[in-house]
């Protein structure tokens, strides 16, 4: 009877249909298709964080721009950049500028130091770059500004800064904000974001002319 059995539940294994080729291509291609659909999704979803986290340092390099403006903050004078004779004090900057390099896409917040008896070199607004590039670096003689901080944009991206303006500046105490060279008309917003080089992707700012505040602006209001 036990070896009955056993014959009976071979041969019914041996009968049992097996997977077609066919079967298993299509199984294959399904499992492809759907590898892919989430490969892009992800793909899309990190494109999409790196433009926004690309756009928002931007903003706040413009935002900690004019905050410490409004703070007065004060550096170390190591070279008598001041010219009061005096390597141990401490100076305030005329103004904190942020500088747009459309070109190279940096985004440079900048110490402006065109007051004191040695800036005969300096001028006002304009960020005067160190070479090579240095941070808290006061250099006599030659008008050259003190980096706070630098921010590459991501190459697949394009810096947008409104048409003429390349230099935004701050004031201490009133932060009030200045663009350089100066907007062809009066009392216009300041607008800045960045583009995808190839997409659709852009997203922009603008900047208030008497608070100097950033706000959300319109994708038809970008440069």
């Amino acid at each position: 009877m036990d070896k009955n059995k056993n014959e009976t539940g071979l041969r019914k294994a041996i009968n049992r249909k097996a997977y077609t080729l066919i079967e298993l291509l299509i199984v294959m291609a399904i499992t492809v298709m759907l590898f892919s659909i989430g490969l892009g999704g992800m793909l899309t979803g990190q494109k999409q964080f790196m433009f926004q986290s690309n756009s928002e340092r931007i903003i706040q390099l413009v935002r900690d721009a004019r905050s410490l403006a409004i703070a007065g903050m004060a550096y170390p004078d190591y070279t008598d950049y001041d010219g009061d004779d005096s390597t141990t004090n401490l100076m305030t900057p005329a103004n904190i500028g942020v500088d747009f390099d459309t070109t190279n896409g940096l985004v440079t917040m900048f110490a402006d130091l065109h007051k004191g008896s040695k800036d005969q070199h300096q001028t006002e607004g304009v960020y005067n770059p160190p070479t090579p590039f240095g941070f808290y670096t006061y250099t006599l003689d030659s008008g050259q500004d003190v980096a706070l901080e630098q921010y590459q944009i991501n190459p697949t991206l394009l810096l947008l800064v409104s048409g003429g303006p390349k230099t935004i500046f701050f004031s201490p105490i009133f932060a009030d904000v200045t663009f350089n060279p100066a907007l062809p008309v009066a009392n216009k917003f300041f607008y800045f974001g960045v583009k995808e080089k190839s997409g659709t992707r852009i997203t922009c700012s603008k900047l208030h002319p008497v608070s100097g505040v950033p706000e959300q602006a319109t994708a038809l209001e970008c440069p």
